[in-house]
Formats: structure tokens, C-alpha cells, sequence
């Protein structure tokens, strides 16, 4: 969770300033350093401008399946950048903490364990705007840092586009943006996928989630929520989440970018594989990240698009796929 936090309190110092926020995505191919293995990486990124030439970015970053690895995470970063005088060639290199989530075999050779780690993650990056300028092009390598488990190298390609911010010129006659609503209570569905070596999933719509949302500030919010995981054997569960956001919206409020930390309490039901009594029901507390975005439909209501990591102690971490609608007032 510390990552995350850092996050929070660099935003927070860098909160007011007028540029616009970057979001990005990029795909690519990730190699074991020192090794011929080989497999695919994805990244989500959101880029938080600070003062002058330095950044801060929340980045959640998959290593793909190497043989026994299933590895991701969150990852936080300051970077620092250098526009060329002559272009608009944009140079960055980044340095941070990786809070990554390895799924392994089990060390008895059967099964499979969740290994959680911190590492380091070393990233440069090369970025140029495309005609127009709304959206930039980039390519990027990363290296992560750090043991147990593999060393990796990835290079990806992606796109980045500016989202957040205030106009810098309001003509008289345009509106004020519109405030946004304090409260919010979302309805959510969809599916849980148990991370193991087999990725096993629950049917569509077999998982859901009410969540009641406060905004705290302008970029702060708090939730609490209710989530069903669904039926998987290894981890039937369901509880209760408390989390606090850092929320991001575009200039004109329409969307909203967001991510979230936080406690779980859930209940645990017996794996139907076991030999458990059918009413034995164990109480556990996890943690949770989440990462969502929305698009307004109106005055009241949103779309909602989720997704939740649950992070535990007993080798039964899940990823929560959402959907919905959310209505605010």
C-alpha cells in the first residue's frame, strides 16, 4: 500500500497545477535478462505533472506468463523530462517502486502460491505528438529490478492523450464547469478471475458489488462497498471494502479516472473440493486496490467500468471485473 500512498501525497503537492494530466497505454514484448524466454507486457499508466520538468505517474504494469510466473502490479514513479528544442521529441526516464503480485507453483510441486514483492523499476521513454496534437505516440522500456523471481527488460509501444486540467483561457460566455456531485451509489456486475496457474473464472454476471462513494475534495474520495466474488471453489467469498480514491476528471467533467486502497473484510465459504463441514464460514481481512473509469450520461447518472485486486495471505488473491451504472446527487 505505501506505493500507492506516495502517490497520493505527490498529487496532493502538485494537485493545483493548470497542465493537463496524461493517460497512456501500450503493449510490447518483455524478455527474463540473461535469458532467451520471452512472452508479451501491457501497461495502464496516469502521468501527474509536478514542478517544471518532473512527473509523477501510478502505472499498472503486466510481465505477461513467463514458465511459473503470472507476474503484475502497481508501480510509482517520478519522472523527469527534456523537450528538444528543434521537435517536439519529448525524452523521459523514470525511477520507482514496483509492488508486484507473483503467482508461482506451489512449493510442494503441486498447487500454486500468490508471492507478493517490492522491486525496483527502472523506464526511459521517447514520446512525440501525432498531427493535431490531442494524442502523442511513445515507445518505452522498462526494467524491473530485484529478487526473487526473474529480472525482466519490456519494450512497449503505445499512445498518450491529455486528460485533466482547466482551460488556461475561459471565454466569458462559456459556462463554469459544472461541480461535481458529493454523492454516489453504484451498482456493478460482471466476473472474478482467481489468480492461479490456471487463471480459473467465474461465469459472466455471477459477480456483483453496491458501493455508496463521498467525495472528500476535489480529487479525494472515499467508499464503501459490498462486493460478491461469485462461486469459484478455492474462493467463494464475499465482504465489505473501505477505500480512499485519488480521482482525476477530464476538463469538462465527462470522465473520470480513478484508483483506490484500501481494507477488506470478507467472508470466506468452504471450497466445495474439501472436506470441510458445509457451514464452516472463516472471516478474513485483506487488502484491496482498484482502478476505474467513468463516462457521465447526465446530470445523475454515470457508466462505470471497474477493476479490483484482492490481495491475500492465504494464497487466494482474485481480480473483480466491474460494470455498471452509478447514480450521483
Amino acid at each position: 500500500m505505501r506505493p500507492l500512498l506516495l502517490l497520493v501525497l505527490l498529487a496532493a503537492v502538485g494537485g493545483s497545477h493548470v497542465r493537463g494530466q496524461e493517460v497512456s497505454a501500450a503493449l510490447g514484448r518483455l524478455h527474463v535478462i540473461g535469458a532467451r524466454e520471452a512472452t508479451y507486457t501491457w501497461q495502464f499508466q496516469y502521468l501527474h505533472p509536478l514542478a517544471g520538468a518532473w512527473s509523477a505517474s501510478f502505472t499498472w504494469l503486466n510481465e505477461g506468463h513467463l514458465d511459473g510466473h503470472h507476474r503484475d502490479g502497481a508501480s510509482v514513479q517520478v519522472w523527469r523530462f527534456h523537450r528538444m528544442e528543434r521537435n517536439s521529441l519529448r525524452l523521459g526516464a523514470g525511477l520507482g517502486i514496483y509492488r508486484n503480485f507473483d503467482t508461482t507453483p506451489g512449493q510442494d510441486g503441486g498447487g500454486y502460491q500468490n508471492d507478493h514483492g517490492l522491486r525496483t523499476l527502472l523506464s526511459l521513454r521517447a514520446q512525440y505528438p501525432f498531427a493535431g496534437g490531442a494524442w502523442e505516440g511513445f515507445v518505452q522500456l522498462n526494467r524491473v529490478l530485484g529478487a526473487p523471481g526473474p529480472q525482466t527488460q519490456g519494450s512497449l509501444v503505445g499512445v498518450s492523450t491529455r486528460f485533466g486540467g482547466h482551460p488556461s483561457v475561459r471565454p466569458s460566455a462559456s459556462p463554469a464547469p459544472r461541480e461535481d456531485p458529493a454523492n454516489e451509489l453504484v451498482f456493478l456486475f460482471g466476473r472474478t478471475i482467481l489468480n492461479s496457474m490456471e487463471s480459473e473464472t467465474t461465469e459472466f454476471l455471477q459477480s456483483f458489488a453496491v458501493e455508496y462513494r463521498r467525495r472528500l475534495a476535489r480529487n479525494v474520495d472515499v467508499s464503501v462497498t459490498y462486493c460478491d466474488e461469485g462461486g469459484i471453489d478455492a474462493a467463494r467469498r464475499d465482504g465489505l471494502s473501505v477505500q480512499a480514491w485519488l480521482s482525476t476528471r477530464s476538463a469538462n467533467r465527462d470522465w473520470m479516472l480513478s484508483v483506490g486502497i484500501g481494507p477488506y473484510l470478507s467472508r470466506t465459504f468452504p471450497d466445495r473440493g474439501k472436506s470441510e463441514p458445509p457451514d464452516t464460514v472463516n472471516i478474513r481481512s485483506s487488502g484491496r486496490i482498484s482502478m476505474l473509469a467513468g463516462r457521465s450520461l447526465g446530470p445523475h447518472l454515470g457508466l462505470r467500468l471497474q477493476w479490483n485486486r484482492t490481495i491475500t495471505l492465504n494464497d487466494r488473491d482474485t481480480d473483480v471485473l466491474l460494470t455498471g451504472l452509478a447514480y450521483s446527487w
